[in-house]
């Protein structure tokens, strides 16, 4: 049986208490009850009876019900406490309220006790559900509060007036360490001795989060040095469950330690990087004097024979073509260096690929032994490269040299080309690959592969497997060099006893325009009559050069700078045919001393000449078409051959040094300036701009800016600066989106 409700009744008089018991089990039914009428009984009950309800009368003879409700409160809170009395009056009734009791009863309505009852239980239900709610919320508030404190990075939230209503231990350490601040809830984050850059960042960052937006940003407190901290910090909107917002918690998780670490790991890889660098340029070096060691033995112990022969034309001719064949050994390592550094002269032009390969395939049918077949599997619909077509030639007869050599028992060899489009996401898995549309060649062998070690060096320069009579290793650093240079990208694939493939991108060209190389003429005469001004300042070199051209017919004058060449120039009553002059002289460049003279002689023609690989003409290694170029060293005949087709040309090559740099003068207006007309240019327009930027064909891209002048005048200002202070990265973001 269900153990009975215990009902205390303070009352001195028997017959009403009777009359209270029965007015109880109405509506509790049957109770245990218990009467007092003493203090001391009173007390006592408390302890031992203890009751769930207690009705006391309001005057008893040794105390009143106020005394028993006061020890009830103190002793038992939560059991109701309700006074039934015949003398109290309405302002006694307040205040046994206000003291604490439940309800009271006058005893001239005590049927009304039942409902009192009821109300006092219903309360004491509702009371004990709200003391287990608030002790709940109490322990899950205590829970928070220690996983909160044992976080070991900042949290607090703020309400919409940037006011705290919590944090954690480490917020609050934090706070006290970089800004020594005392933080407290209630208080706002504006009183704080915070920095005004860090408080409006943070401002932007809360602002944002109480629109409803989950912010993630990176922030970085304190002075450089030990005590600098670095932050990832989140904000996120605090909601109801309406979803009303009313505040914003901020998680700031201190990552400085790892930034420190990134930092030490970043410099711990660039001393790697600069080892590695160190090695490679040991290597390179070791390489460069070994060869040039053995060219140099070569000229010295035929130049000694040359002289001991005295007048023996037979000896003395033997050794001088022995001292030429070394020279010519040396110029050929210069330019394999010079292509693996990237800072070999090009000349690009727009090129089919497959006519490319079509063109040598003769050549490199003849390369390979008749146990190698040769396939070209070229793309009927393959787009056009803007490369030099003589280099482009050069990688595939040095991959195909190393295919040979890689399938000594015979095997397969394919060259195939395709259109492929590499993504950003490709592209950021790539050091130094832009995203894009390419022009794609592959180079695949069936031979004996390569291992990770091996594949991981094949670039570098004098790094060979073969044996040292067989090889120089520089036949791959030159085609890395080469396609490097000529903006393209290229991978390598190989496996040992699966073959080898190389893949070459070279950025695709949409003009639509397709240039040929010009082969070699077919000049009957090298030789002329013309009169030629050569200027140099080395005196070895001007005195070589004219000695020459004198031989093979031409008149020449010489000069060594700007004010003998004006000079002599002026004295000279005949015509001057052309100008060969060094590009980089002392003073005064060969571009402003052809633009000097040009202005004297309107019908001067321009061949520059130059050792150097950057200069007013050759920029990134890229000679423009109209510039007539010829390089350092050259022979007799590469000399005569380059006079004589610039004497017959139609058109006078020269190029001004303003306009090859393209002004000094720089402005704010391009930063400014809204590029949202950039979608509405033609399509033809825009992709032939791009190509020009790409290519960093400065000439060509201001012409084509200087076409949109009409439709926009805003922004073809604004690409126009950016074109003349060389931002061809800015401009190639700007026209690729």
């Amino acid at each position: 049986m269900p153990e009975l409700m215990h009902v205390l009744i303070v009352e001195d008089l028997p017959t009403d208490a009777e009359l209270t018991e029965r007015e109880v089990r109405k509506v509790l039914g049957d109770c245990q009850f218990k009467r007092v009428e003493t203090h001391q009984e009173y007390i006592a009950a408390l302890a031992a009876f203890r009751p769930e309800l207690i009705i006391s009368d309001f005057k008893l003879p040794s105390f009143d019900g106020l005394s028993a409700l006061k020890i009830a409160l103190e002793r038992c809170p939560e059991v109701p406490f309700i006074i039934v009395t015949g003398s109290m009056n309405e302002d006694t009734a307040v205040d046994c309220m206000k003291a604490g009791a439940w309800d009271y009863v006058i005893k001239e309505h005590v049927k009304r006790l039942g409902s009192a009852i009821e109300g006092a239980l219903e309360r004491q239900r509702l009371w004990a559900i709200r003391k287990g709610t608030e002790e709940s919320i109490r322990e899950h508030r205590a829970t928070l509060n220690a996983i909160l404190d044992s976080a070991d990075f900042p949290i607090f939230s703020v309400n919409r007036g940037f006011r705290y209503t919590g944090f954690n231990r480490a917020h609050a350490l934090m706070m006290k360490a970089v800004y020594g601040a005392d933080v407290r809830v209630g208080a706002s984050l504006k009183e704080y001795q915070v920095p005004p850059e860090d408080w409006q960042a943070d401002t932007k960052s809360l602002d944002r989060a109480l629109g409803g937006e989950s912010v993630f940003t990176a922030v970085t407190s304190g002075d450089e040095g030990p005590s600098r901290r670095h932050f990832e910090v989140t904000h996120n909107p605090v909601c109801t469950d309406t979803g009303d917002i009313i505040g914003v918690s901020v998680f700031a998780r201190d990552v400085t330690q790892r930034k420190r670490m990134e930092a030490e790991r970043e410099q711990l890889q660039q001393q790697l990087r600069m080892s590695q660098k160190m090695d490679a340029i040991g290597s390179l070096a070791a390489g460069i004097a070994h060869d040039f060691n053995n060219l140099l033995s070569v000229i010295l112990s035929y130049t000694g024979l040359a002289l001991d022969d005295g007048s023996d034309g037979a000896n003395l001719r033997e050794s001088l073509l022995e001292i030429k064949k070394a020279a010519g050994r040396a110029v050929t390592l210069t330019r394999q260096l010079l292509a693996f550094s990237r800072k070999q002269v090009l000349r690009p032009v727009t090129l089919n690929l497959n006519e490319t390969a079509s063109g040598v395939e003769k050549m490199l049918q003849r390369l390979l032994r008749e146990d190698i077949q040769l396939d070209l599997a070229l793309a009927p619909d393959l787009g056009m490269a803007f490369a030099d077509a003589g280099q482009i030639e050069q990688v595939l007869m040095n991959l195909v040299v190393n295919a040979r050599d890689a399938m000594p028992n015979g095997g397969k060899l394919t060259i195939e080309t395709s259109n492929v489009y590499i993504d950003e996401d490709e592209a950021g898995r790539q050091v130094g690959v832009l995203f894009g549309h390419y022009v794609q060649v592959l180079v695949k062998d069936t031979g004996h592969g390569m291992d990770e070690a091996t594949r991981a060096r094949i670039f570098e320069p004098f790094f060979t497997t073969k044996d040292k009579d067989k090889g120089t290793g520089l036949g791959l650093s030159t085609v890395h060099g080469i396609v490097r240079q000529s903006n393209g990208n290229i991978w390598v694939e190989s496996q040992p006893g699966y073959g080898t493939t190389f893949r070459i991108c070279l950025p695709r060209d949409f003009t639509g325009t397709v240039s040929r190389s010009n082969p070699p003429m077919s000049i009957r005469q090298r030789t002329g009559n013309e009169t030629i001004l050569v200027v140099d300042d080395d005196e070895t070199v001007r005195r070589v050069v004219c000695k020459t051209l004198e031989r093979i017919g031409y008149r020449v004058l010489c000069a060594e700078g700007r004010d003998d060449a004006i000079q002599t120039v002026a004295r000279h009553a005949g015509e001057v045919h052309l100008l060969l002059t060094d590009v980089v002289m002392p003073h005064m460049s060969g571009v402003v001393l052809a633009e000097e003279l040009v202005k004297r002689r309107p019908n001067l023609k321009i061949l520059y000449m130059s050792g150097h690989t950057e200069n007013a003409v050759v920029r990134g290694g890229v000679v423009e078409a109209q510039i007539q170029f010829i390089s350092k060293p050259f022979t007799t005949g590469e000399l005569s051959g380059k006079v004589r087709r610039v004497l017959d040309s139609g058109v006078r090559s020269h190029v001004s040094e303003q306009e090859q740099a393209g002004g000094a003068e720089t402005t704010t207006h391009a930063e400014s300036l809204s590029y949202s007309a950039i979608p509405v240019l033609p399509a033809e327009l825009l992709g032939r701009l791009l190509n020009a930027v790409v290519r960093a064909r400065h000439d060509e891209v201001i012409e084509l800016i200087e076409t949109i002048r009409t439709r926009n005048p805003e922004l073809a200002e604004g690409l126009r600066q950016k074109a003349e202070n060389f931002e061809y990265e800015a401009l190639r973001d700007i026209l690729g989106h």
